[in-house]
């Protein structure tokens, strides 16, 4: 209705790429833990019901749980699945983690109270509960939260305003900084010891020593493995906000768009960490009307007063989702992976090709690319040149980047995707599930 190219015979439908505002410093405006952890012993946990907590009850909870997917759920949540684990892809060659939404049963997983009560919400089955870890929980970061959002709002440019979402943000790094990663490294310029100070012959015999690194004759790098590891970081809280935000996105696409759209409205893309954006595709006449209709839940700051598609203009708000292309129709889209998808609307484009450089991205990889990886597989090279140190020696490298596809319909674990096309794990699974189904046991 709104391109040049309109066919009126053909239904009606819009490219809407929506992104949560500033979700992160919502989440971290919410009831999180401030101590009192303690384990719920198993006679309370018999009559625990998660369903019962409300969300501004004083006590939080992160559970240890087994839950089903039902297959009858697996059409409809497969944009979408509920409770993503980070696991390795089924047939990967690489033993990388990621975090995968899947339809496959739940064991023993771990989940934020808040979480878990959507998903059994949207019909998933919560089996048995392993343990429960209570806490103490306000909103305690909220006032924080609250002024930087205030000071941002009113910033003239735009390093202040990146300032003030990277002292909401920073906090959340904090919070989820692994020490793990921190590392032991000892610069010598001398073999032997000199008074108390070891030298590198005695840090290299030390039983933890790892590797080394020689930068001259008189300088050398030392890497020792740690002894002991200090947890200082309250990584529940990052947790919490974690599961927090995911719980913005989920309630906004099911309750929100499938709610009112239900199977004329699917998932094209979403991010990776499945907490901030949706491109979505909605069979509608005019979505532009709906975003007015249902203020409550978009954040349309970004408009212009008096736009011409009539959309009212409200307050920034945090966790409500924002159109990134505001009142400028999407033409197309192509989504070939993970961080990699091409945008075109009527007046501007948008090109993301994780790991590839942005100006090898904005000279070299054209809409024809994204369209011929979408349409054909296949992958894209292209060369680029990055500086590179060694020994803290400087060289330019050329590197071939490739970009590739990975054509997948349904979400894994979903019923139709053929047994052995499943991990091992879950085609044991799926046997032992069969099984009981056979014998009349209780699955």
């Amino acid at each position: 209705m709104f391109l040049p190219n309109y066919n009126s015979e053909e239904p009606s439908s819009f490219i809407a790429y929506l992104d949560a505002t500033n979700l992160y410093g919502h989440s971290m405006s919410q009831p999180l833990p401030t101590g009192g952890f303690t384990w719920v012993n198993e006679s309370d946990i018999k009559n625990f019901d998660v369903m019962e907590v409300s969300d501004e009850s004083r006590y939080g909870f992160v559970l240890e749980v087994d839950v089903d997917y039902p297959v009858e759920l697996h059409d409809k949540h497969t944009d979408l699945p509920f409770l993503a684990e980070n696991t390795v892809p089924p047939n990967s060659k690489s033993k990388l983690e990621k975090l995968i939404p899947n339809l496959y049963n739940k064991r023993n997983y771990i989940v934020h109270y808040k979480t878990l009560q959507q998903a059994v919400k949207n019909g998933l089955i919560l089996k048995k509960i392993h343990q429960v870890l209570k806490f103490e929980q306000s909103r305690w970061l909220k006032q924080y939260i609250d002024l930087n959002t205030q000071m941002r709002n009113n910033a003239s440019n735009k390093f202040e305003k990146d300032f003030y979402k990277l002292m909401n943000n920073a906090v959340f790094g904090k919070t989820m900084e692994n020490v793990d990663n921190r590392k032991d490294i000892r610069l010598s310029t001398h073999w032997e010891n000199i008074g108390k100070k070891l030298g590198a012959s005695s840090l290299i015999a030390q039983p933890h020593f790892k590797t080394c690194s020689i930068f001259s004759e008189n300088l050398v790098a030392i890497h020792l493995g740690k002894q002991s590891v200090l947890y200082c970081k309250p990584i529940y809280i990052g947790f919490c906000i974690l599961e927090l935000s995911k719980t913005v996105l989920y309630g906004f696409y099911y309750d929100v768009i499938k709610k009112h759209f239900e199977d004329k409205a699917s998932l094209l893309y979403t991010d990776t960490d499945i907490t901030d954006s949706l491109i979505l595709k909605i069979y509608t006449d005019n979505f532009y009307k709906f975003i007015g209709e249902n203020l409550d839940e978009f954040d349309t700051s970004n408009y212009k007063p008096g736009n011409k598609f009539n959309v009212p203009i409200n307050l920034s708000v945090l966790g409500k989702m924002k159109d990134e292309f505001p009142a400028d129709p999407i033409v197309c889209f192509y989504g070939t992976g993970a961080k990699a998808y091409y945008v075109k609307s009527l007046s501007d484009e948008l090109k993301k090709a994780k790991g590839v450089k942005k100006n090898v991205i904005r000279k070299h990889i054209t809409v024809d690319d994204y369209s011929s990886i979408v349409e054909k597989g296949g992958v894209i090279l292209r060369k680029m040149s990055t500086f590179m140190t060694t020994l803290h020696d400087m060289f330019t490298e050329i590197k071939n980047k490739v970009h590739y596809l990975t054509k997948t319909t349904k979400a894994w674990g979903h019923s139709d995707i053929p047994f052995y096309e499943t991990s091992p794990t879950q085609n044991l699974e799926y046997l032992l599930r069969a099984y009981d189904e056979l014998c009349g046991n209780d699955v």
